[in-house]
């Protein structure tokens, strides 16, 4: 059955989010086949300073 799990993270480069990405994909290489993975940003304003969001979406089949 496909199954999706989602990621967000807010920082200014993507690394958080790719070791977050990572680790998932290593904690179940041997339970999961991956079919997808998409990306995006999205800036959000605060008074004084832009905040970038980060996130992730995994597409997978589970074995």
């Amino acid at each position: 059955m496909e199954q999706i799990k989602m990621f967000c993270k807010k920082a200014n480069l993507p690394s958080a989010l790719e070791a977050q990405v990572n680790d998932f994909l290593s904690e179940n290489e041997t339970k999961i086949s991956v079919k997808d993975i998409q990306f995006t940003t999205a800036t959000t304003v605060k008074e004084n300073s832009d905040q970038l969001v980060w996130s992730a979406m995994v597409r997978y089949e589970v074995l």
